[in-house]
């Protein structure tokens, strides 16, 4: 749990605020606000209220400077050391004429796990939606890929989005 000080306190409903909680996410929280609303603002607002244990009148009223302090911890939480993991396939694929022997996935950000679940579909479609928009390959590609590099290809992805087993959690600097 992070103890994020508000740059700019508030009172809501005769609760004062200097400060928030904010707890790590479970993927039940995210799928919830997923499933709550379709507007991407709409599932920011529920998830960080279910995260920092406050009405969401409260995160209505944030100052933009504490909002953007929630976003940066939330992405934390998210966000381990690198940025891109390449990974060679044991079974190169062609697509449209183009032989593909390695994909790279980039750090997922909230806006792709969005993006891949917007339209219906099964789990394992919206999974290769995630690893299409992330490798910059298309979503035929991910279908033409051999079982073991498909689940190679998700266990990239599981590393992206595991907590870093760092000390303790602290909100980043404003």
């Amino acid at each position: 749990m992070a103890r994020i000080p508000l740059a700019y306190p508030f009172t809501v409903d005769g609760v004062a605020y200097d400060h928030l909680e904010f707890r790590r996410c479970t993927r039940k929280q995210l799928r919830q606000a997923l499933v709550a609303s379709t507007n991407e603002d709409e599932q920011e607002l529920i998830l960080f209220s279910w995260l920092a244990g406050v009405p969401r009148g409260a995160i209505e009223e944030l100052d933009v400077v504490d909002l953007r302090t929630l976003q940066r911890t939330y992405a934390g939480y998210t966000v381990a050391s690198q940025a891109k993991d390449t990974g060679e396939l044991a079974y190169p694929i062609a697509v449209d004429g183009a032989e593909i022997r390695r994909i790279d996935l980039r750090r997922p950000k909230a806006r792709d796990l969005l993006a891949a679940n917007r339209d219906a579909g099964s789990d394992a479609q919206r999974a290769d939606r995630l690893y299409a928009i992330l490798g910059g390959v298309s979503e035929a590609a991910i279908g033409e890929l051999d079982l073991s590099d498909w689940f190679a290809l998700e266990e990239r992805y599981v590393r992206f989005t595991q907590p870093s087993r760092g000390g303790e959690e602290t909100a980043p600097a404003a």
